[in-house]
């Protein structure tokens, strides 16, 4: 072929974001490089195929494209006891029993005087340190005497009831709901 190659590149994969350049024109024995933007959070696990179809006006051609991703898994946790309940403090408790895929990069513990709190309905938001350990805790400080507050780990299916004493820890009422 002599002249210049008029070219035009499709995707039907929903995890390619982009292709730095769709379409172009090249001059005889010019080359091209192109870049392809993957959204990694649209990938199933293991490896994901796709095929780039270049049509060109001297022929098409198709391309094989292959991106490889770990199965995706939510971390395991468990919300422990809820001890030292005092006036205006309680120390939480949770337990890592699976790291997840990809790792946690964040722990702690959410409360709020609603039903099952989140990041967006909470009073307040604890963390722990992310280390080795599996175990951690965490101090809720400013409670108000003889509220009910509902605490859990996002994301987790547990949730625990604290009620802040109006007297002294001795006399503490706490309840455990799952």
């Amino acid at each position: 072929m002599t002249g210049s190659l008029q070219w035009e590149i499709t995707t039907t994969a929903d995890w390619i974001k982009s292709v730095s350049k769709a379409s172009g024109e090249l001059s005889a024995g010019a080359t091209q490089s192109l870049i392809l933007t993957i959204d990694r959070e649209k990938l199933k696990g293991g490896e994901n195929t796709t095929t780039m179809h270049i049509t060109s006006n001297d022929g098409s051609k198709q391309v094989t494209v292959k991106a490889q991703s770990t199965e995706k898994s939510l971390p395991g946790m468990n919300m422990l006891q809820v001890t030292d309940i005092k006036m205006n403090t309680a120390v939480f408790h949770a337990e890592i029993t699976n790291t997840g895929a990809p790792s946690y990069t964040e722990r702690g513990f959410v409360y709020a005087a609603s039903s099952m709190p989140t990041l967006d309905n909470t009073l307040a938001k604890l963390t722990a340190p992310v280390n080795e350990e599996s175990s951690y805790t965490a101090i809720a400080t400013n409670l108000q005497t003889d509220r009910t507050y509902l605490s859990g780990l996002t994301p987790s299916t547990t949730w625990e009831s604290i009620t802040a004493p109006t007297r002294p820890a001795s006399r503490h009422r706490w309840s455990c709901r799952r």
